[in-house]
């Protein structure tokens, strides 16, 4: 078990292409390993994935992110996991697992920088073997210095206004705005298995 401090984040959300607005109050549990970057990435994965279709919503997950267990999460009707998301790098054998176990899910990555999508590249490359079904995998990407705005302030209570325009993230945080484009990076074509899955 990980100890955590319970951050409160009341959220506005609004998905322009979805038609979606949504309040909702976010009550995310900080691992204390855990950077505000990493805490940030989860709350704007929430955004950027969300599922309105109770009871098979997103939700939080305990994390770490590991081949157990997610960042984030949804699941049927049954206890399945039916989405299942990291943020940040994931280490790329863990991944594999995940990739191979999870296959009822849809898995998604979000990148808090362009560093660390190179960097899991990388590693998926010095792997043994091919990582089946990494062609499935939706990855996005959000720049580094949203991601570092938005973790400058740790306070436990925020207020954020979150609007999703296509591929565009305006982010409010009690004041402290930033926005970018969230990029869909491609797979390596050397990296890709052939069978998309």
């Amino acid at each position: 078990m990980y100890a955590s401090t319970a951050m409160q984040i009341r959220l506005a959300l609004s998905v322009v292409d979805r038609g979606l607005d949504v309040n909702e109050k976010l009550t995310v549990a900080r691992r204390a390993d855990e950077s505000m970057s990493h805490v940030v990435l989860r709350v704007l994965s929430y955004c950027l994935f969300y599922r309105d279709d109770p009871p098979q919503c997103l939700k939080f997950a305990l994390g770490p992110a590991d081949r157990d267990g997610p960042d984030l999460w949804a699941h049927d009707l049954v206890g399945g996991p039916i989405e299942w998301i990291v943020c940040g790098e994931p280490d790329a054998e863990e991944l594999t697992h995940v990739l191979r176990h999870q296959r009822q899910a849809a898995v998604r990555v979000l990148f808090g920088s362009d560093l660390e999508r190179e960097s899991f590249f990388h590693h998926v490359r010095s792997l043994r073997r091919r990582v089946m079904g990494l062609g499935a995998v939706d990855f996005r990407e959000v720049d580094a210095t949203l991601v570092e705005t938005l973790a400058a302030r740790e306070e436990e209570r925020q207020r954020w206004a979150v609007t999703l325009v296509e591929d565009h993230l305006y982010v409010d945080a009690d004041g402290v705005s930033a926005d970018c484009e969230v990029l869909r990076p491609a797979i390596p074509t050397d990296l890709v298995d052939g069978r998309g899955r």
